[in-house]
């Protein structure tokens, strides 16, 4: 999609950097704060001397455009903040520049050197008839990217986005965006994750292919019922991977957002609009916002 107001930017190549992150890896679940920030995926953020409030909705990166739905109240807040802010900068060009630069294997190996030979044939054969993708055009690339277009796949449908949704809106009204961080610091989370370890994920979800379009279905049946507790536990009890690396992908990237959000909502009224998983567990950024002395409220 090319906006008509900026058209130097193509934004839409830009959400392909983020699909792996589907809805944010929610898996360390407290009780209290399950049952405070369930069943709403809008939030209001207001006292602690707040002039004005600020908003959080949480999103699933993907979707299929049938299921896509704005609720009228996420619209009605949008509108009403004075900037906008997602997990990145959504309007920064630089980032497919960074992208580029940073999925290339290093010391100029390629797949093959993190594949056993049996892994190698099978990522070749997938991608030949699934992705119609010969490997050799991505040969020296992270297996991120196989993931990446892996998880474009589970939607059969038109794919539409709520980022792009509110980034075009943003445009159109001359908001303001802003980004909770860097593309480098997202896209570092998997250069800490062994590439021989990410090939297994991509494998194994091959060879498990049923299960795994099973899986994102759930996934979409719980964050359109926005029952966030279910969602969160669902994946918790799904995937090990994620367990063994949850941290590194959710915790520590919630608590290195809440002084970005603080310096936002401080400033002015801020729709902030990240993965749903972000959104609950003892450290999703409502119970951080809650233990940093805000009230936090469901708008239904």
């Amino acid at each position: 999609t090319i906006f008509s107001q900026t058209p130097s930017i193509n934004i839409q190549p830009m959400f392909k950097i983020i699909t792996v992150f589907i809805i944010g890896f929610c898996l360390h679940i407290g009780t209290l704060a399950a049952q405070e920030f369930n069943n709403s995926l809008l939030w209001k953020i207001s006292g602690n001397g707040l002039t004005t409030p600020s908003y959080i909705f949480g999103t699933i990166h993907m979707i299929a455009q049938k299921d896509f739905v704005v609720q009228p109240e996420v619209d009605s807040v949008f509108n009403l903040a004075g900037k906008a802010c997602f997990e990145l900068k959504m309007d920064d060009i630089s980032m497919l520049a960074t992208y580029n630069k940073w999925l290339t294997l290093p010391d100029g190996k390629t797949l093959k050197d993190y594949c056993t030979e049996t892994e190698f044939i099978q990522l070749k054969q997938y991608l030949q008839d699934s992705l119609q993708t010969d490997i050799q055009t991505i040969i020296n690339q992270k297996p991120f990217v196989i993931y990446q277009m892996q998880s474009t796949n589970f939607i059969k449908d038109e794919m539409a986005s709520f980022e792009l949704y509110f980034v075009q809106n943003c445009i159109q009204k001359g908001k303001p965006i802003g980004g909770l961080e860097k593309l480098e610091t997202q896209l570092a989370v998997f250069d800490e994750i062994p590439y021989e370890e990410q090939i297994d994920w991509v494998v194994e979800s091959i060879n498990q292919s049923d299960s795994s379009y099973r899986y994102y279905d759930t996934l979409i049946h719980y964050y359109l019922k926005a029952d966030l507790l279910n969602l969160s536990r669902y994946i918790k009890e799904s995937d090990e991977e994620f367990k063994k690396y949850g941290p590194l992908m959710l915790d520590n990237r919630n608590i290195n957002w809440i002084p970005v959000i603080e310096e936002q909502i401080k400033l002015q009224s801020t729709f902030i609009a990240v993965g749903a998983g972000h959104l609950v567990g003892e450290k999703g950024i409502l119970q951080l916002l809650h233990n940093q002395g805000y009230v936090i409220s469901p708008i239904q």
